[in-house]
């Protein structure tokens, strides 16, 4: 009975002098926000609009900042790379992306401050987009026969409307870059590349949404 109490005293001991190292750690990384920088993927180039475009980022999307959850018990290898993991300033990064994309698809694109053209008389409509979910998952897939390392799962969806100039709503829609990958603790390449495909889905797929695809009919664009 001695030694199981001495043995048990031993591991708290170790639990706290991990826990005091991790808390150590957390200090020095601090509450800083990682930067992200996705790279717009251009080619194919989609077909010109020949449109001046008006775009509005809410403040919910300037500002979105991810955090990592907490999972697992307290000092497992999920719990340690959330504590450790700093915040991921997806919105910032969302607007520099969005800005390249929606370059590549119009004549001009010109940032608003509200959802409609204001004395803009030259816009042809506004466009608001806005972050819908952010998701992101460490797993240890089964294994037939062969070692196989964890993954690590990020999906980020956006959503869009476009409204007419006066502020109506025309079309809302939503793009999802959702990918898996070897995982790499405190890695951003998950985030950039998910970002970097529904920014694809976004210039590929503009003009399959059908309201959008009536929009551009009124305007002659074909």
């Amino acid at each position: 009975m001695r030694q199981q109490a001495h043995r048990v005293a031993s591991e708290n001991h170790g639990r706290r002098a991990i826990a005091r190292v991790v808390s150590v750690a957390i200090l020095a990384v601090g509450c800083a926000t990682r930067t992200l920088e996705p790279v717009l993927v251009r080619e194919p180039r989609p077909a010109p609009i020949g449109l001046a475009i008006g775009i509005y980022y809410p403040e919910e999307l300037r500002s979105f900042v991810y955090h990592f959850p907490s999972r697992g018990g307290v000092l497992s290898d999920e719990w340690i790379e959330a504590k450790l993991n700093r915040p991921v300033a997806i919105g910032e990064a969302s607007v520099t992306l969005l800005d390249r994309a929606l370059a590549l698809m119009f004549r001009d694109v010109v940032r608003v401050p509200e959802r409609r053209s204001g004395d803009r008389t030259d816009l042809a409509g506004v466009i608001e987009p806005r972050i819908v979910t952010v998701a992101y998952s460490r797993s240890i897939p089964p294994t037939k026969g062969y070692i196989i390392g964890p993954t690590m799962s990020v999906a980020i969806t956006y959503g869009f409307t476009l409204y007419s100039p006066m502020g109506d709503q025309v079309a809302s829609w939503s793009v999802t870059g959702n990918v898996t990958s070897p995982h790499r603790a405190f890695s951003t390449e998950g985030f950039e590349r998910a970002m970097r495909l529904a920014a694809w889905e976004l210039t590929s797929g503009f003009r399959s949404v059908p309201e959008v695809r009536r929009w551009l009919d009124e305007r002659g664009i074909k």
